[in-house]
């Protein structure tokens, strides 16, 4: 029973490794969009960064492995987003 439940919620193996692979491409296409806010940009960054997560995406930080916000990767790649023609 609770695995149809975790199934049906949280999707195949499959299905998990399809979403993790579109949410990582959209993570390393990431880019401002025109007339984003900053604000705007930061929570659909979190919104894929926290998915990311929810799928066990791991970021590094100084060549080693954390499970967690406080990393060097994802500013890194935030301030790479940011399009500052239009800031």
């Amino acid at each position: 029973m609770w695995d149809t439940l975790e199934v049906t919620h949280e999707g195949t193996n499959d299905v998990k490794s399809a979403r993790k692979h579109a949410l990582i491409q959209e993570y390393e296409m990431f880019r401002m969009q025109k007339g984003e806010t900053i604000v705007e940009v930061q929570k659909r960054f979190t919104h894929i960064v926290n998915h990311l997560m929810s799928l066990g995406k791991i970021f590094e930080k100084g060549g080693t492995q954390h499970q967690n916000h406080q990393n060097h990767q994802v500013p890194r790649q935030i301030l790479a987003a940011q399009d500052y023609d239009h800031l």
